[in-house]
């Protein structure tokens, strides 16, 4: 019954951990961080949003803020993925 909730909430939590771990990362050459940044978007944001389309009635239905399971809009994805790979290099000491 919850089961498109149960998995938009595991979404986020994934989405989270790998944003936090990604973005201290660092790759320098910038075609390739953007050609990185663009192929993540791509797919990540095409399948939200579809999830979004066939799920969304469901998970605002029902008990409970869908604020609470829906945490990002597509542009915040969009914005987050953005921020993948730029971790400044810190000064050698």
């Amino acid at each position: 019954k919850n089961v498109p909730k149960d998995r938009l909430k595991k979404i986020n939590k994934l989405f989270a951990e790998i944003h936090f771990a990604q973005t201290m990362r660092t790759v320098p050459d910038l075609g390739l961080r953007e050609g990185l940044q663009r192929s993540i978007r791509n797919r990540l944001i095409a399948t939200y949003e579809s999830y979004l389309r066939n799920f969304g009635s469901h998970i605002m239905s029902g008990e409970g803020s869908s604020e609470r399971y829906i945490l990002y809009s597509v542009e915040e994805l969009e914005d987050r993925v953005l921020e993948l790979f730029t971790c400044p290099l810190l000064p050698l000491e």
